[in-house]
């Protein structure tokens, strides 16, 4: 009897860490791309100014395909963008490749650039993000 007893209890958590372990690596599966983002002003004016966004893959395999977002601080609007189609809603911005510009292969970087409108300063975009994965940020001063 106590053998039925032992083995019951055993299978379950055999079980149960296969089931975890299956997760782990379901997790680990997705490839996330690693990036860098370096953001520098280009030019400012007394309501505006533009900005400059290198995107550089500095994963393992190529990124085919990217969207870019990241949040503009309080007070500032994006009039229009270069090298991507921009888009805002509240303080969030996105911008997609075009195309010709849609793989960034290991090791290398795409730069787009946007104008942009502000009645609060010129504080910098934050939250940078390249298909929903988290980037390093490098502010530049131009």
């Amino acid at each position: 009897m106590n053998k039925k007893r032992l083995i019951i209890p055993v299978a379950v958590t055999v079980v149960g860490a296969a089931t975890a372990l299956a997760g782990i690596v379901r997790a680990d599966a997705a490839e996330v791309p690693a990036c860098t983002v370096t953001y520098a002003v280009g030019n400012r004016w007394s309501d505006g100014f533009t900005g400059n966004v290198t995107i550089r893959n500095t994963g393992t395999t190529a990124v085919t395909g990217w969207t870019l977002g990241f949040d503009l601080g309080a007070g500032q609007r994006l009039a229009g963008g270069w090298h991507g189609r921009w888009a805002q809603s509240g303080r969030a911005v996105t911008v997609t490749d075009m195309g010709w510009n849609a793989r960034i292969t290991a090791g290398e970087s795409v730069t787009v650039g946007f104008s942009g409108t502000s009645k609060a300063g010129d504080p910098s975009p934050a939250g940078f993000r390249l298909n929903e994965a988290a980037c390093a940020v490098y502010l530049s001063s131009g």
